[in-house]
């Protein structure tokens, strides 16, 4: 047997192996031995047709058969004995006979090979943003209308009322119910910021017993519908109960708190403190973004097809998580989605890419420091031992790359020159960046830009298991 290895790009290479007649002979028994106790032929028993009539009869899918064996067997062997790194599936790509000799030609892909450009001293945009009394009162406000009293009144008169009331969708033309439709009976605070303004609108100044219409506008898919749309409801109020917020005193906040706080001013620095907290992760996800971004535009690097392949295969499969719960998900006419991931797909494994290429420049490391805190905090809220959960956390590979994943990113911003943005003018900034790319590009699929957010493991083992939403709507006691 004889090889070759010819390279057909930075992480795409050919291997030609040479079968001598004898070596591709065995190949070849083999098949024979391995079809002849399923052939029957008439006059013969299954199984026992003779030899040569079952290569007669089913010669050339034996001696594909055999050529298949023959690659796959001796591809492994090399593979193996080179250590070579195959990525994906090797295909097949020509096969030939040489004076008697059998030459089966295999393609396959390798971990790319590249020059990583220079990371040190990139200059980023530092958007910031300092906390403001109006921030805080904004919060304080939220958190005294959770604690508000209820008591019944007669009249809507503003905001701080919920509402029971039944609601029923009516043809837009004839203000009729819709076939099929059932009323259905909810109870909303008026002063939700999720709540339509056409509904609030509309219920101002109602009464118990009062019906009154409201157009529900939103640009989503779902059922028949796709894009910009509008409902129209009918809302027959049922009960009406003000709500009175509690006042801000010290009682309250011990109450609200369990005692972590015992003044209004102390709990005031808290808010501040935690409202900057999220301003500072912002930026912090902001800085990772375009670190991200630059590195990935400024190494152009052959990446693999099956890399891409698999990270695109994790995207649509979180896409479909997370609005298979919304009704009418499963009707949805999803042709071509996976082009739509194709590009921040590559994007993605670009990144990861050149992270590992820095993790292995900088011998970047897990150590029990970047561990030890963790440990520490889930040992106290899970009660187990701190050194088993640590053990654990050092063998899971996901949860060893988040912390790997942070390292290198704190190592390109030790290095980086920052230029310090308030954040609405970088946000302002970045949207008509975003305006003026779409309007010099026609081309539709998803972007990675300075949107692209790092896809790996980080995200499933952060500190945080709360959503954005939850975290900005309400404090943490």
């Amino acid at each position: 047997m004889e090889k070759k290895i010819t390279k057909i790009s930075s992480n795409k290479n050919e291997l030609e192996i040479t079968l001598t007649k004898e070596e591709f002979g065995n190949y070849f028994n083999k098949a024979v031995n391995k079809t002849r106790p399923l052939v029957q032929l008439a006059g013969f028993r299954k199984g026992k047709v003779p030899k040569n009539m079952v290569i007669k009869h089913y010669g050339e899918s034996i001696k594909q058969d055999a050529i298949e064996e023959a690659g796959q067997q001796e591809f492994a062997k090399i593979v193996e004995a080179d250590d070579i790194k195959v990525i994906g599936s090797p295909a097949m790509v020509r096969v030939e006979d040489s004076d008697g000799d059998t030459v089966i030609a295999i393609e396959y892909e390798i971990y790319p090979e590249f020059q990583l450009n220079d990371y040190k001293g990139i200059t980023l945009s530092e958007p910031v943003h300092e906390v403001t009394d109006t921030e805080v009162q904004s919060e304080i406000d939220e958190i005294l209308k959770s604690q508000s009293t209820f008591e019944d009144s007669n009249i809507i008169t503003d905001k701080f009322h919920v509402i029971g009331f039944n609601k029923i969708e009516l043809d837009a033309v004839s203000k009729l119910p819709l076939d099929g439709s059932i009323a259905e009976e909810e109870h909303l605070y008026l002063s939700d910021k999720n709540i339509s303004n056409n509904l609030i609108d509309a219920v101002m100044n109602c009464k118990v017993g009062d019906k009154v219409n409201y157009v529900l506008e939103h640009d989503t898919n779902h059922d028949h519908h796709q894009g910009n749309h509008s409902h129209t409801f009918e809302v027959e109020i049922l009960d009406i109960q003000k709500a009175i917020p509690a006042e801000y005193t010290d009682e309250i906040v011990k109450k609200y708190t369990e005692g972590k706080f015992d003044t209004t001013d102390d709990f005031n620095d808290e808010i501040q403190f935690q409202i900057q907290e999220k301003w500072d992760k912002n930026t912090r996800n902001e800085l990772e973004n375009q670190i991200v971004a630059q590195l990935t535009d400024a190494n152009d690097i052959d990446v693999p097809e099956a890399f891409i392949e698999s990270a695109t295969d994790i995207m649509v499969e979180n896409f479909t998580k997370q609005f298979s719960h919304i009704k009418g998900f499963d009707n949805q006419n999803f042709d071509g989605i996976r082009e739509e991931f194709y590009t921040p797909a590559k994007r993605t494994v670009q990144w990861e890419l050149i992270r590992n290429k820095i993790i292995e420049e900088e011998n970047i490391e897990v150590e029990e420091f970047d561990i030890e805190p963790l440990a520490q905090k889930e040992a106290e809220r899970s009660k187990e031992s701190a050194e088993q959960i640590k053990k654990m956390m050092m063998e899971n590979e996901n949860f060893r790359m988040s912390i790997l994943n942070k390292k290198v990113i704190d190592y390109i911003l030790d290095f980086a020159i920052t230029d310090e943005i308030d954040f609405d003018e970088y946000k302002k900034n970045e949207t008509q960046s975003w305006d003026n790319e779409n309007e010099n590009s026609d081309d539709d699929s998803i972007d990675g830009s300075d949107e692209y957010e790092i896809l790996d493991d980080q995200e499933n083992m952060n500190e945080s298991s709360e959503s954005e939403s939850e975290e900005n709507s309400k404090l943490d006691k």
